[in-house]
């Protein structure tokens, strides 16, 4: 009787751990795509500029500020409590963005402004590009995501636009 009560405890525990993993892998993908495919329902906006400056929030991840050359916005839709992807201040022609962003030199080594890539993002395509020299030398996907959301609410004004 013993030996069959530790068997079945091993058993609910692998069935469980099935369901966690089934939860964990499948149906929190599922979610994200979901959260994804309202965001872009939401919004439609074009915007290049070259890249001014950028900081490492975490991974790939960065904080990368642009100064706009051409910026346009269709749909916005988005309300206070929806996550965003930027801030654009129109007056100074800016946009503050998160966006996976990977460098091509040493750990700590910063890159001088003037090597600095051209950035196209278009949220039709989901799309970023860096481009240096007329060369697309990156294709990023856009995502949306409230992980870095607070370098954003700490520096949001009214004259800036959320997306």
């Amino acid at each position: 009787m013993k030996k069959f009560k530790i068997i079945l405890i091993i058993m609910f525990m692998i069935f469980g751990f099935i369901f966690f993993a089934i939860d964990i892998f499948v149906l929190s993908n599922k979610d994200f795509k979901s959260d994804q495919d309202k965001y872009f329902e939401k919004v439609d906006y074009y915007f290049s500029g070259q890249m001014y400056s950028y900081k490492l929030l975490g991974g790939t991840t960065y904080f990368i500020e642009i100064d706009v050359d051409s910026a346009l916005f269709k749909k916005d839709e988005i309300s206070i409590k929806d996550n965003f992807v930027g801030l654009y201040l129109k007056k100074h022609d800016k946009i503050f963005f998160y966006a996976n962003f990977e460098l091509n030199s040493r750990e700590n080594e910063k890159i001088l402004s003037n090597a600095l890539p051209y950035v196209k993002v278009n949220s039709s395509t989901r799309s970023i590009e860096y481009i240096s020299k007329q060369n697309i030398i990156k294709k990023e996907t856009l995502i949306v995501s409230d992980i870095y959301l607070q370098d954003f609410k700490n520096m949001q004004t009214d004259e800036m636009i959320r997306f």
